[in-house]
């Protein structure tokens, strides 16, 4: 007696267990060996304290203490069935506790290396408030970014994560909540979101370690229609080299060439043709005929404020190229204001053989180890290729790439097989090649990526 001991409702974190009795009374004149009183059938939440083979006197009655225990939220039954009357004793109660249950997340498409936020919903199907303790998810892919602390019995909160897609399609992790569910202290569900890429892009170029050069033409044989075909090749094949160039062109007019008066790597190809060109198209000077005298000149407008202001750059090799028909002279010290311009200076020269006489300036170049091609030849893009052949250099090696990238996304290839000595940095936006293994000289490099776009915040 009772027939059913009734529990009510429990508090599984504040109460944890609740203790009642029954008893068993013998109505009988002869003692009674009373089994089954001690082995609950049904949630195994109950437990009788009593030996398995109960001793009752005739007419006698003994009390059995039996604890409920809940293990979470929820309603707990089992029966005891009692021999040898037979007689079934129903156990009842209700665990009240927090409950945790994951919804569905849901995330925007993203382009890849760009970020969107979403959610995923917690729920607290408990009758107790329910505490979140931790978030974790095992890609970085998605971070998490908050939660709600606390949850009230039967609402509901959410997770905020943003999603950082590093490569297309769909992209998916698991996602584990830790919370003071005593039934499930760890819930977990998968999440995912759609990743999508902006443009691929693919540059190559010839490995060349040379030194920033700062490159100056000179040139009094104006107007050759053969510029043109010339100033194309000759970028191309510093661009090619990967060249860190600061380019200017001068004719006999004087050392100030008009704007703009620099093309740089950093520039576009038809920029540094044009720089190229205008020296040929400009009229000549006082200085035709004595081009290498205007290295004073040069020195002078390259300070601050000066038309060439920025040219010499400190540290940069300087390559002189000198184009001339004729007739030339090397007055005094004109070769030692020239050579006198950068610590290292090359001087390469496109001078007639047979259709001119510019041989006064052939000694500089001997002098340097400089190129010379022929003036008079028709294909003058083969003969500028060939003297934009600068020296290599003792200078790290450099790629600035003509876009930014998704970081994730970069992929260096020599000769055909990936490289792995390089890193990015991105306030250059550029390839770096470390100094311990680099590429041979004149190797294809080529480098592939996912262009990033402007982000949507």
């Amino acid at each position: 007696s009772p027939g059913t001991v009734d529990f009510g409702a429990v508090s599984v974190l504040q109460e944890g267990e609740r203790r009642m009795s029954f008893r068993v009374i013998n109505l009988g004149d002869t003692d009674v060996q009373v089994t089954g009183h001690d082995e609950p059938l049904g949630d195994a939440v109950f437990a009788v304290d009593a030996p398995p083979v109960l001793e009752v006197p005739a007419g006698a009655e003994v009390e059995v203490p039996v604890r409920f225990r809940p293990p979470g939220e929820g309603a707990w039954r089992a029966d005891l069935l009692v021999r040898p009357a037979e007689e079934v004793l129903r156990l009842s109660g209700e665990g009240l506790a927090p409950s945790i249950r994951l919804g569905g997340g849901t995330f925007p498409a993203v382009v890849v290396g760009c970020g969107g936020d979403g959610e995923v919903a917690v729920y607290n199907d408990g009758h107790e408030p329910l505490s979140l303790v931790s978030v974790v998810v095992d890609s970085a892919e998605f971070q998490v970014t908050g939660w709600s602390q606390e949850i009230a019995a039967g609402g509901e909160g959410s997770l905020q994560i943003r999603f950082l897609p590093a490569g297309s399609g769909d992209r998916g992790t698991a996602l584990r909540v830790g919370s003071d569910d005593p039934l499930q202290p760890v819930a977990g569900m998968s999440v995912s979101g759609l990743g999508y890429e902006g443009e691929r892009v693919e540059e190559s170029w010839r490995f060349w370690p040379s030194n920033p050069t700062d490159i100056l033409l000179l040139t009094d044989d104006y107007g050759d229609g053969r510029a043109a075909e010339g100033a194309a090749a000759y970028v191309a094949a510093l661009r090619q080299r990967n060249i860190d160039y600061a380019l200017t062109a001068l004719s006999g007019a004087g050392a100030c060439p008009g704007h703009p008066a620099i093309a740089g790597r950093g520039d576009t190809t038809l920029q540094g043709e044009a720089v190229f060109r205008r020296a040929f198209d400009a009229a000549g000077g006082a200085w035709d005929g004595a081009l290498a005298g205007l290295a004073a000149e040069v020195a002078a407008e390259s300070r601050a404020g000066g038309c060439l202001s920025g040219f010499l750059r400190p540290g940069a090799d300087l390559e002189v190229l000198i184009v001339s028909g004729g007739p030339a002279a090397l007055l005094a010290g004109d070769a030692e204001a020239l050579l006198g311009l950068a610590g290292r200076v090359r001087v390469s020269a496109m001078l007639p053989d047979g259709c001119g006489d510019a041989s006064a300036y052939a000694p500089l170049v001997a002098q340097t180890d400089g190129q010379q091609e022929d003036l008079c030849q028709e294909d003058w893009g083969s003969a500028f290729a060939r003297l934009a052949d600068i020296p290599t250099g003792s200078q790290p090696v450099s790629y600035p790439l003509q876009q930014v990238p998704v970081t994730g996304t970069l992929e260096v290839a020599v000769e055909g097989v990936s490289w792995p000595e390089w890193s990015y940095d991105p306030q250059q936006n550029a390839v770096l090649f470390g100094a311990e293994q680099i590429p041979a000289v004149g190797a294809e490099v080529v480098i592939r990526y996912v262009s990033a776009v402007t982000c949507e915040e």
